[in-house]
This record gives structure tokens, sequence and C-alpha cells, in this order.
């Protein structure tokens, strides 16, 4: 579209007034183009989970694991949807209470409910649903059953985890 625009403007500055007919036609097109794109990917994002309740699939990490006093949470790819074949290729926030160890990279199976970003409707307020939106997050999943299917053995992977661990271990005896 900037290129588009770019362009535009040298033909224009070169044919002031041969093209300047086509060039607003142009840009016109080129500006519903982007706004129906547009449209079209808000509407792909608000129907794509709309009559999903449960969730059975597996999934691959993308994300560190997120560790809060209550649960534990990961950003996951949905590699395959058992629940709905035309849902995969997404990434969802996944929650979780078990005491799994998982690492980014890891394959897992799991089955859980999904349930719709909350978002606030005052404007000027952050918007939580905006926010995941914008790294493509159509939702969270709540897991009530999860397994490993293949561990991620990567060498960089493993070292990250060493060192994370030998960080928490020397921080947690210093306080």
């Amino acid at each position: 579209m900037i290129t588009s625009i770019y362009i535009l403007i040298i033909k224009y500055q070169k044919t002031k007034k041969l093209f300047r007919r086509e060039a607003i036609i142009l840009m016109i097109i080129v500006v519903t183009i982007g706004y129906l794109n547009i449209k079209n990917k808000e509407n792909n994002f608000n129907n794509k989970y709309k009559d999903t309740n449960k969730i059975e699939a597996i999934v691959k990490v993308k994300s560190n694991i997120k560790e809060s006093e209550y649960s534990k949470s990961f950003t996951g790819k949905l590699v395959k949807n058992y629940s709905s074949e035309n849902i995969t290729n997404t990434k969802l926030n996944i929650k979780f209470n078990s005491n799994i160890q998982l690492n980014k990279g890891d394959i897992v199976k799991l089955i859980g409910e999904y349930e719709d970003t909350n978002y606030y409707k005052n404007e000027g307020n952050f918007n939580y649903r905006n926010y995941l939106k914008k790294d493509n997050i159509y939702g969270n999943l709540k897991v009530s059953k999860i397994e490993i299917v293949k561990k991620n053995n990567n060498i960089i992977n493993n070292l990250n985890i060493q060192i994370k661990e030998k960080i928490k271990n020397n921080y947690s005896r210093l306080s």
C-alpha cells in the first residue's frame, strides 16, 4: 500500500495534470482494499472460536512458561485440533495447574475449555483483547488435562534452562 502511494506521488510530480484523475481513482481503490482486508481479518478473528467451548488438541509451546500464584501459562500454537478440524495454526494463551515441566518448543496434548478474552469498553482504558490481537492470539484456554507428546531436545534450549535454574537457585540463596 505504501509502495503504491509512493509511486503515485512520483507519477503525480512528473505528470501533474495528465494522471491526476487516475491517481485519485487508484488511491481510492488502494484505501478500499486495505479497509476491506482489515475488516476481513477482524471478522475472522471474532468468528474463529465462536461456537467452540471444549478443545482437545495438539499444541506447540511458543513462549516461556509464566508462573503466577494460582496457575502457570504459556502461549501455544494449535498444531492439530481434534474438536474442530478447521481451527488450526492459531495461537492461544494456555493456563494450567499441573506440575508438569514444560519448555519452549515442547509439543503437548491437552483438553480444555476455550474462554474469550475480556475487554473493557471504556474508551482510553487498556484493552487486553486488542493487545492479544496484535500478536494473533485468539483467546484463552483453561486446561483440565495436559501431557507431553514430544520434548524439545534442542541444545540451546537445554542450555537456556540450565542457566535459568542456576540463576534462580543462586538468587533464592541470597534472599
